[in-house]
C-alpha cells in the first residue's frame, strides 16, 4: 500500500486477500481481518440475543434470591427489568461481581445479627448499574466505539418504537472478529455439521449469521429477519403447526416443536432429490 493512498473497503478486501495468497497472511490473519472490514455492515439486530431469550430478573428481587439464580444460569451481567412493567422494560443491569461484594460484605458482619439481618433485605435495584441503550440499526463498528468509550460490555438493543428487541455484548461484537467465543461457564458447543446428508435439528432462536458460520448453511440475510424462525415464518406466511414443512434450495425445513406461538425447533434435511448433489458440493 503506497503511503498517502486511499482505499475502500472493497479495495482493502483484494489487498488482504493477496496478501495472503502471497505468503505475508495466514490464513486466521486474513479471515480476522476481512472481518473486521464487515463490521460496518452488520446491524446489531443481526447477532443480538432476541428478547425472548434474555435470562433478566426483576428490580425488586431480594440480593438472596439473585445471588442463587445467578449461580444458576451462569452469568457475569444479567439485565434488571422493572417488575411493575414486565421484562420488556429493562431499566438497568446486574453484575455478578457486586453480589459477590455483598455476599463477602454480609459474612463480615455475621457477628452483629443487626446489620446482617439490615443488609440481608436489600434489592437488586440498590446496587444495579445504568444501561446502555441502542437502536437496532447501529453497526458492529460504532457499537464497539461505544462500548469502548462508555466503558460498557452489555447493551440493551431496542426497535423504532423503544421497544426492547434484545440485547448484546461485547462478546457477540468480538465473535464476529474471531469467531464463537466460550468461557468456562459455557458448555462446550457442539462441532459443525460436515456431511451435508445429516439432519440438523436447530432452536428456531439461532441466528442464519451462525447458521452459515457453524453448519456452512446460507439463508437470504436482507428480508427482514435474523433468525431460522424469522426465515421459516417469512416462507409460510403464517404461525405454523407442528409437522409443517417447505423446501428451499434442495433442502426441507420442518417445524419439529411449537412452544405456543415460537418455532422452538426446525429440522432441516437434504430433499432425496438433492441430497446427491449436496453430497458432490
Amino acid at each position: 500500500i503506497r503511503h498517502g493512498s486511499v482505499h475502500s473497503p472493497d479495495e482493502l478486501k483484494l489487498i488482504v486477500t493477496a496478501a495472503h495468497h502471497s505468503g505475508q497472511l495466514s490464513p486466521a490473519q486474513e479471515e480476522m481481518l476481512l472481518n473486521a472490514l464487515e463490521l460496518d455492515n452488520i446491524a446489531a439486530r443481526q447477532v443480538m440475543v432476541p428478547r425472548p431469550r434474555i435470562f433478566s430478573l426483576p428490580a425488586d428481587l431480594d440480593l438472596d434470591e439473585a445471588l442463587s439464580r445467578v449461580v444458576e444460569e451462569q452469568h457475569s451481567r444479567i439485565p434488571v427489568y422493572d417488575p411493575q412493567r414486565g421484562p420488556e422494560h429493562i431499566v438497568g443491569v446486574l453484575y455478578a461481581k457486586d453480589l459477590m461484594r455483598w455476599t463477602r460484605f454480609r459474612l463480615t458482619l455475621s457477628s452483629s445479627p443487626a446489620s446482617a439481618l439490615r443488609i440481608s433485605g436489600m434489592k437488586i435495584s440498590q446496587i444495579m448499574h445504568d444501561v446502555l441503550v441502542v437502536p437496532e440499526t447501529k453497526s458492529l463498528l460504532e457499537l464497539l466505539g461505544e462500548f469502548q468509550q462508555r466503558k460498557r460490555h452489555l447493551a440493551v438493543v431496542v426497535d423504532e418504537f423503544g421497544s426492547t428487541a434484545g440485547v448484546i455484548t461485547v462478546e457477540d461484537v468480538l465473535e464476529q472478529l474471531v469467531g464463537e467465543l466460550e468461557d468456562e461457564f459455557d458448555v462446550a458447543s457442539a462441532q459443525p455439521v460436515t456431511d451435508a446428508n445429516a439432519p440438523l435439528a436447530l432452536d428456531g432462536a439461532v441466528n442464519i449469521r451462525d447458521l452459515e458460520a457453524q453448519y456452512e448453511l446460507k439463508l437470504p440475510q436482507d428480508e427482514g429477519f435474523e433468525t431460522l424462525a424469522g426465515f421459516v415464518l417469512s416462507r409460510l406466511q403464517k404461525v405454523p403447526q407442528g409437522g409443517e414443512a417447505f423446501e428451499h434450495e434442495g433442502r426441507r425445513f420442518v417445524v419439529e416443536k411449537m412452544e405456543g406461538h415460537r418455532i422452538a425447533t426446525v429440522r432441516i434435511e437434504p430433499v432425496p432429490a438433492a441430497a446427491k448433489q449436496l453430497a458432490g458440493d
